[in-house]
């Protein structure tokens, strides 16, 4: 009766092992999700900055297409709004109503 008892006890503590590390990998894994989507979402920030400060040198200087650290510009200006476009894609639309 005694080792029935005693299995009976390390298969509680084996259970709550495992139990344990399963909840330990789950949050373990969802604080590194967290911290990858914050890279990447700062990495973005980071891409669209850079955009931004290449078309406000473009707009200094006067020109409507400038590409510089892999970035190519282009500003388009209306009469009434500026678009801002990286490689053809829009990344800012400014009008004035």
């Amino acid at each position: 009766m005694v080792s029935i008892v005693r299995r009976k006890i390390r298969a509680y503590i084996l259970l709550e092992s495992l139990t344990a590390l399963a909840l330990l990998t789950f949050i373990v894994s969802l604080v590194l999700s967290a911290i990858d989507k914050t890279k990447q979402d700062l990495a973005s920030y980071n891409q669209d900055r850079e955009v931004l400060l290449v078309a406000r040198m473009a707009l200094q200087t006067g020109q409507d297409k400038l590409t510089l650290n892999g970035y190519e510009v282009t500003v388009v200006k209306q009469s009434d709004s500026w678009a801002i476009f990286n490689k053809g894609k829009e990344v800012l639309h400014v009008s004035k109503k």
